[in-house]
């Protein structure tokens, strides 16, 4: 894994592939769309990781409750 792939020591979003609106974690599992704010540049999304508590790669994706991925409408990765 590349340093581009980490951010501040855990897991960076390009590990979190997004196919068909739909994202899914570093563990693979399907990610909760929890908001999509309308800009002037295109939607803000909102994404929240799902059974994070359990995931035996949560100490290398996140030190919250579960894991929260924002895609702002300028990044590349986009669907």
């Amino acid at each position: 894994m590349g340093n581009q792939e980490l951010f501040k020591g855990k897991y960076g979003n390009k590990l979190f592939p997004i196919a068909d609106g739909i994202m899914k974690c570093a563990a693979g599992l399907e990610m909760h769309l929890h908001s999509k704010v309308e800009e002037a540049n295109g939607d803000k999304l909102v994404y929240i990781g799902v059974g994070c508590s359990e995931c035996p790669l949560k100490i290398k994706c996140t030190d919250g409750k579960n894991r929260t991925v924002t895609i702002l409408p300028d990044m590349k990765y986009r669907d």
